[in-house]
């Protein structure tokens, strides 16, 4: 039997390599699952309810995430399997804070690259009231202010920049009493 061994070492040996090779192709072949909507983490403590966020825009795969109570934003987006080419990830880093906790029935929108998102949304999500910038905004986004209309929006477009909200009246844009109802939600930056 010895001699058999010794007589067929190097093809048993390339037998076995062959055969390890082809098991390692048929597992890195196999396909990624991606994350299905209503994916599940396993809850730290047995008191504590799953919460259920919406995860929508510019991540690799939108859907609802079931996610444990004491989650945060990060967690969803990672769930979602993170932001996809196209989002904004300078409104991201402005306007998102990954590290808030989640709450039931939250929404999670990530914009694209060049998509303008309303105040009212931002304002959803964030829970703190968002600021237009007169500089940059939407004629259709300066007349969601109270007392702009279509007229008064266009002004403010011709009168940009602006280096202070105020000199919307200074420049005789708008009128004082308009500027009290609409200074805590206007601004340059």
């Amino acid at each position: 039997m010895k001699a058999w061994l010794t007589e067929y070492k190097i093809p048993i040996l390339l037998a076995c390599v062959g055969v390890a090779l082809i098991l390692y192709g048929i597992v890195a072949s196999r396909p990624v699952a991606k994350p299905t909507p209503i994916a599940q983490l396993s809850s730290t403590s047995s008191n504590s309810r799953p919460l259920f966020v919406h995860v929508a825009g510019a991540v690799q795969h939108p859907g609802v995430y079931q996610l444990a109570d004491s989650s945060r934003v990060t967690d969803a987006l990672s769930m979602a399997g993170g932001l996809s080419g196209s989002a904004d990830k300078n409104w991201v880093d402005r306007f998102l804070n990954l590290a808030e906790p989640l709450t039931d029935g939250k929404k999670i929108y990530i914009p694209k690259v060049g998509e303008e998102v309303q105040s009212s949304v931002l304002s959803l999500q964030t829970g703190i009231s968002a600021k237009v910038n007169i500089n940059t905004a939407s004629s259709s986004l300066l007349e969601e202010l109270p007392g702009v209309g279509p007229k008064t929006a266009e002004k403010i477009i011709g009168g940009r920049p602006y280096k202070t909200p105020y000199e919307l009246v200074e420049k005789k844009i708008i009128y004082a009493s308009v500027y009290e109802k609409i200074k805590d939600e206007i601004t340059t930056y």
